[in-house]
């Protein structure tokens, strides 16, 4: 039977144009990776809400047709459509949690999301692949006790291990020629039914095989993602470590400069208090400021005004 992919029916995937191919920044492509990755999940999950409402179906389907001996009966009918559909689902279930990690990320968190999210469908999928699974084997053993009474019925004499080698080889030739050489009409017909439960057994042990392997595939992958969200959370300890250590340095980085720009004030303070201080020393030792002095002792003294003359004396004095 070849399998479809129902999945890929519940799935569209959305498909970058050319213009975001080249108008897209990073951003957007990061953020359009995580988009396409959360949808697949969705898509998984209503994917295993589905495989089991039809487990629940296919058991009520089960014990329906464990009162039915003929192979066309509508009950079996069911029970092996629903049974194929629901082993392809699983199957294409798996190959999608799969191929989850094909999808990039951008970053730690980014990365973690994917493991923590693929190992949760992961678990869920193997969950509902061993209700599946138990369901099966009910089933198995209903329809071997059922195999076994009816065998009774055609052979009341036959013995444990004739009932058992009947019930395992009910395609043997030994098997036909007593189903042929039955002239009792209620021992044909219960041949007749163990044949029938016979191959729906064969079905459901070939369905519990294709089980195994996906149990074994996805424990190694739920074992791979545990390893890879202990080495994501690792280093997201220790970025927070260096980050913490990075905030520190630069808190201290800071605080020196500010300090650095303090003494550098005070010290080119100093400097011109210091060049002052020199050019006043240098002025003084030049004598710039004696020969000021000295030009203005220099100048010439004005000679002194010439005595005023002393007025004749009047005549009416004389008289």
């Amino acid at each position: 039977m070849v399998s479809v992919d129902r999945l890929a029916s519940l799935q569209s995937k959305p498909q970058a144009t050319a213009n975001d191919m080249e108008m897209g920044s990073v951003h957007t492509l990061n953020s359009s990776s995580l988009d396409q990755f959360l949808h697949q999940a969705e898509t998984i999950q209503r994917a295993i809400s589905r495989i089991s409402r039809n487990t629940g179906e296919i058991r009520t389907l089960h014990q329906k047709a464990l009162f039915e001996t003929s192979a066309q009966s509508v009950s079996m009918q069911q029970v092996d459509r629903l049974t194929d559909d629901t082993s392809d689902l699983i199957q294409d279930t798996r190959q999608q949690i799969k191929s989850l990690s094909s999808i990039p990320v951008s970053s730690s968190t980014d990365a973690q999301v994917h493991s923590t999210q693929q190992k949760s469908l992961a678990s869920k999928l193997m969950t509902a692949a061993r209700e599946f699974q138990a369901v099966q084997q009910d089933a198995q053993q209903a329809y071997r006790g059922q195999m076994a009474r009816q065998y009774q019925i055609a052979h009341p004499g036959a013995t444990p291990a004739q009932i058992d080698n009947a019930v395992e080889n009910t395609n043997g030739q030994i098997f036909q020629q007593e189903l042929l050489a039955s002239r009792v009409g209620e021992q044909r017909h219960a041949l007749h039914a163990v044949q029938t439960r016979h191959e729906e057994l064969v079905k459901i042990e070939r369905s519990i095989g294709e089980l195994f392997t996906l149990f074994q595939d996805m424990q190694a992958l739920l074992d791979t993602q545990q390893v890879q969200i202990d080495t994501i959370e690792q280093h997201v300890e220790t970025t927070d470590v260096h980050v913490q250590q990075g905030s520190q340095q630069m808190t201290k980085a800071i605080r020196s400069a500010k300090s650095s720009r303090k003494l550098k004030w005070i010290l080119t303070c100093i400097v011109a208090v210091i060049l002052i201080i020199l050019l006043v020393v240098l002025l003084l030792k030049l004598g710039v400021f004696e020969s000021k002095g000295n030009d203005t002792a220099a100048q010439p003294t004005p000679p002194p005004l010439p005595p005023a003359p002393t007025p004749a004396p009047s005549p009416l004095a004389k008289r």
